[in-house]
């Protein structure tokens, strides 16, 4: 029984420890966060800048209910 109540406790240690390190993120990291945050709120906001603005200009994709790829132009419609 003490087994079990000290992995219990060692493992509330843990989870409780990962949770209080601070993140480290550097400035290229934020800068690419900044542009990911603002491209949630142009694709909420319906304001014709999502995927216009964030979709690179060879972008390909190819769904399970498209007959064929689709492309940047198309995905903007």
């Amino acid at each position: 029984m003490k087994a079990i109540k000290l992995c219990f406790v060692t493992l509330v240690f843990f989870v409780c420890s990962a949770q209080a390190q601070e993140p480290t993120w550097n400035k290229s990291q934020m800068e690419v966060w900044e542009v990911v945050q603002q491209s949630w709120v142009d694709d909420v906001a319906e304001n014709g800048n999502w995927p216009a603005n964030y979709v690179h200009n060879n972008y390909v994709t190819w769904g399970a209910d498209s007959g064929g790829p689709s492309y940047k132009d198309s995905a903007i419609k």
